[in-house]
């Protein structure tokens, strides 16, 4: 016969175990984050016009890109007007976007065919993969002359097409390193002379996903350096500006969430909620009532790129989502 203390401690222990199950439940932002991505998806829509087009020369790619990642089709009934999908009109830009061959525009175009399953190798008349792979420099390992922040764009690029990326590629990447752990958006001329140069917050997100896309695993030296700073870096309300004294704006703070996420650091601890607000807390209240995001509480009113850039964080995976349900299983305790 079982005992009333052994009925009571399991019993005590299965609620122990709800009560944590409730509470890993409630900690996570999915709901908040997906009702987000609702609304400012209903806010794009509203910004399509009836020649398919979103925004301004060259956003209707990006725009592609941001509804393909969400699990919307830019190619389907829901996104074309007048007769013209989303997609359709970003293949109509992608020429004349194009024309310059710089790599970081070829990157966006080439991420959102990939993300549309779309066929990169015949898009608008051009072979988007062979494009980029054309602008790489195997002398420097860099797919954009001047700007590192657009190599890391081809690096995302060519890895979400399949491609593999060049060990040169990413060592570039890691002698471009700052000697406080940031990288920056111009090329530093001189790396590893000691120089106190500086980067900038964008960049050094966008580096962090770059190197796990070019398949660098987690928790490198680099990037422990990298999110050390990052956390020293973090303003009181749980965002990030472009630079280290900036006020926090939704489009630095974006990317640095995809950054820690790559990083294999979760941007919702307490580590990072230095005021009680995490880096999704403070994005998400740069949502206005139409669903669309601005940049600054400064400067509120929607702003298209920092809309596209907001989305993007708010549809990854975070370690507190429980996307099905945990099954578990009590034993009854029966006394005869």
């Amino acid at each position: 016969m079982v005992s009333r203390h052994s009925r009571t401690a399991a019993l005590l222990f299965g609620l122990a175990f709800l009560t944590l199950f409730a509470v890993q439940v409630s900690a996570s932002s999915r709901p908040d984050r997906e009702a987000a991505v609702s609304a400012a998806l209903a806010w794009l829509h509203s910004q399509q016009s009836n020649d398919g087009k979103v925004g301004g020369f060259g956003n209707s790619c990006e725009t592609a890109w941001v509804v393909a990642v969400t699990g919307e089709n830019p190619d389907g009934a829901s996104w074309t007007k007048g007769g013209i999908s989303l997609l359709d009109a970003c293949e109509a830009e992608t020429p004349t976007f194009l024309a310059n061959k710089d790599g970081g525009r070829i990157a966006k175009v080439l991420r959102a065919v990939v993300a549309a399953d779309a066929n990169p190798r015949q898009f608008g008349g051009l072979d988007l993969i062979a494009l980029l792979e054309s602008e790489y420099d195997p002398a420097t390992g860099l797919y954009q002359e001047f700007s590192l922040f657009r190599h890391g764009l081809a690096i995302l690029a060519l890895h979400e097409a399949g491609q593999s990326i060049p060990a040169k590629a990413v060592e570039t990447i890691l002698v471009q390193q700052r000697p406080d752990g940031s990288w920056g958006w111009p090329l530093d001329p001189t790396p590893g002379d000691g120089s106190p140069a500086t980067g900038d917050t964008d960049t050094t997100g966008l580096m962090l996903q770059a190197l796990r896309a070019a398949g660098e695993p987690p928790y490198t030296a680099s990037q422990n350096r990298a999110v050390q700073l990052l956390e020293e870096q973090q303003n009181a309300d749980g965002g990030w500006g472009s630079d280290a004294d900036d006020a926090s704006n939704s489009d630095s703070t974006a990317l640095i969430i995809q950054g820690l996420l790559a990083a294999g650091v979760n941007p919702e601890s307490s580590r990072f909620a230095p005021g009680g607000e995490t880096p999704v807390q403070t994005l998400l209240a740069f949502q206005a009532a139409n669903g669309s995001f601005y940049w600054t509480h400064d400067s509120p009113g929607a702003i298209m790129r920092s809309t596209l850039d907001s989305i993007l964080p708010l549809v990854e995976i975070y370690p507190d989502d429980i996307e099905t349900p945990l099954r578990f299983y009590l034993p009854l305790v029966i006394s005869n």
